[in-house]
C-alpha cells in the first residue's frame, strides 16, 4: 500500500520526507555514519534525479533561480564571488566557449544591461579607468596592433556621426601630424559622405558605402588602385 500510494502522490511524499528530515536532522546524520556507502549511493542518485528533473523543466527552474535572487541577492553575490575564486579557470574557460559559441547573445545581452544600467556602468567604467589606467592602455595597444581593420572602421564611423565636430582647419592638422602635408579636396562634404586619400595630400569625398566596399591601406598600398578607380568613376558619374 505505501508503495503504491508513494507513486501516486510523488509530490506528498517529497514534502513528508522534507518536512521529516527537518525535523529529525540528527537520525539522517547517524544512518550516514551508520551506512556511508549506501549514503553516497543515495546522494549520487539524489543528483541524478535532480539533474534529469532540471534538464525536463528549464522554465521552472528559470522562474526559481529568478525568485530566489530576487529574495537573496546579497547571498547569491557572496556565493558567487566564492564560487569564482575557487574555479577561476574552469568558470573563465566555460564562459569563453559560450561566448564563442553564442556571439550575437552574448551582445543582445551586453547591450540590453547597459541600456538598463547605463549610469551605473559608466561610473564603473570611470572608476576602473581610474584605477588600471596603464593595465587599460596596455590592453587596448595590443588591441588596436591586433585589429588594424576594425580600428580603422570605427575611426571612421566615429568622423562619420562626429563629423560637425571636425573644423576643415582641425582635419588639416590631423592629417599634417602624419607628416602627409596640408591636402587638397577635390570637392566639398555631403551628407553620408567619407574622406577618402586618393594621394597623401588629395582627398575626395565619395559615398561611405562606396568608401567601405573596399578595404584598403594608402601606407601600405592595399587595394589602393580599386579604390581609386571606384572613387574616380563616381566622381564622373559612371557607377
Amino acid at each position: 500500500m505505501g508503495t503504491k500510494w508513494n507513486k501516486a502522490h510523488p509530490e506528498r511524499k517529497a514534502a513528508v520526507g522534507k518536512a521529516w528530515r527537518k525535523a529529525n536532522p540528527g537520525n539522517r546524520r547517524k544512518w550516514e555514519k551508520a551506512h556511508p556507502e549506501k549514503a553516497v549511493e543515495r546522494k549520487k542518485a539524489g543528483l541524478e534525479r535532480l539533474a534529469k528533473w532540471i534538464k525536463a523543466n528549464p522554465e521552472k527552474v528559470a522562474e526559481y533561480r529568478k525568485k530566489y535572487y530576487q529574495a537573496n541577492p546579497e547571498k547569491v553575490a557572496e556565493y558567487s564571488k566564492k564560487y569564482y575564486q575557487e574555479n577561476k579557470e574552469k568558470v573563465n574557460e566555460r564562459s569563453k566557449k559560450y561566448r564563442k559559441a553564442n556571439p550575437k547573445k552574448v551582445k543582445a545581452a551586453k547591450r540590453k544591461y547597459y541600456q538598463e544600467n547605463k549610469e551605473e556602468v559608466l561610473e564603473y567604467r570611470k572608476k576602473y579607468y581610474q584605477e588600471n589606467k596603464e593595465k587599460v592602455y596596455e590592453n587596448g595597444k595590443k588591441w588596436r596592433k591586433a585589429n588594424p581593420e576594425k580600428v580603422s572602421e570605427m575611426r571612421e564611423k566615429y568622423y562619420e556621426a562626429n563629423i560637425e565636430r571636425f573644423s576643415e582647419k582641425a582635419k588639416n592638422k590631423i592629417i599634417t601630424r602624419r607628416g602627409w602635408g596640408t591636402p587638397t579636396y577635390i570637392n566639398t562634404r555631403f551628407e553620408g559622405s567619407a574622406e577618402h586619400h586618393m594621394e597623401k595630400q588629395i582627398i575626395i569625398y565619395i559615398p561611405s558605402p562606396l568608401h567601405r566596399s573596399v578595404r584598403h591601406d594608402l601606407e601600405k598600398g592595399t587595394n589602393m588602385l580599386k579604390i581609386n578607380g571606384l572613387a574616380r568613376a563616381w566622381f564622373e558619374g559612371l557607377v
